[in-house]
């Protein structure tokens, strides 16, 4: 779980270390993901760069958890205050290694998103995806869920456009 800019920052710290076992640990052990921080708004009021900083940390995280199973994203609302289009939320949604079988993103509709690079396009997720939860408008793409059972999605012009064969909720 990083529930804190500090647990965030921590583990970037550790991932940047030389001859560290944090990167093996979490690529060889994690294969569940919370990334729910919560950030002061007073705090990143005096240090501005604590949200940016955290957020290339939980992008270093994501990075490193290459044998993920699941992962819940949630954003927050000062870091949309600090960037309302979410370009580091979309840079880390775009890291989640293709070994996923369930995705939960949430409160990604507090502003307009830009997806650059499209979370759903060809080749970006897993084709083992289960379950995806996804509270957010996205671009409008073909792609196919071949395993797909439970879907929870903001777009509907979104999801028309995926096969879904085996689409049960």
């Amino acid at each position: 779980h990083i529930r804190s800019a500090c647990q965030a920052l921590c583990l970037g710290d550790a991932l940047d270390r030389p001859h560290n076992k944090v990167r093996h640990a979490l690529a060889k052990y994690t294969k569940n993901l919370f990334i729910i921080p919560m950030y002061d708004i007073t705090t990143t009021e005096s240090e501005t760069s604590v949200v940016d900083d955290s957020l290339l940390s939980i992008f270093n995280v994501v990075l490193a958890c290459t044998n993920l199973q699941s992962v819940v994203v949630c954003a927050d609302n000062v870091s949309l205050f600090c960037e309302p289009t979410y370009k580091p939320w979309v840079k880390i949604l775009a890291a989640l290694p293709r070994t996923l079988s369930h995705i939960d993103v949430r409160n990604f509709l507090l502003g307009p998103v830009v997806w650059s690079p499209a979370l759903f396009a060809p080749g970006m997720t897993s084709e083992n995806l289960v379950s995806l939860r996804f509270d957010a408008a996205h671009p409008a793409v073909v792609h196919v869920f071949p395993a797909l059972r439970h879907l929870s999605l903001f777009s509907w012009p979104t999801a028309s456009r995926w096969d879904l064969p085996l689409l049960e909720a």
